[in-house]
């Protein structure tokens, strides 16, 4: 599990999926240099076809430049073959920030938000 104060990110090989956790708000892209790495080695190790489950219930919607850098991890995702991505979410600024990040990438064909983390896991294990 790679884990800092403003995220954690981790692998489930039995389900080929990510587990993403966001956490607090991310004042600029200085604070999570490592994201970009700490995606690229967890990418390394899924399959074609992976999902993603990203609770987002604790994230703050972002700035400008972190929005950037939202996009181009999710514009590396896809690359990576995702095949679902399930977002559970509690605040309504914070769902209209990853609708329009989503939009830009390319991510949002993938994804579907969620107000349950059950709810979430039973999708993406259709």
């Amino acid at each position: 599990m790679l884990e800092n104060q403003y995220y954690t990110l981790d692998y489930d090989s039995r389900k080929n999926r990510v587990h993403w956790k966001v956490i607090g708000f991310w004042k600029s892209v200085e604070v999570v240099q490592e994201v970009k790495n700490d995606w690229n080695a967890i990418l390394k190790r899924t399959s074609k076809g992976f999902t993603i489950i990203a609770d987002l219930t604790e994230m703050n919607a972002p700035p400008k430049a972190v929005e950037k850098l939202h996009e181009e991890i999710q514009e590396t995702i896809i690359e990576a073959g995702v095949r679902k991505v399930a977002t559970v979410l509690s605040s309504t600024m914070t769902k209209w920030a990853v609708i329009s990040i989503t939009d830009r990438s390319g991510m949002s064909v993938y994804l579907k938000n969620f107000n349950s983390r059950l709810d979430a896991e039973s999708w993406l294990d259709e």
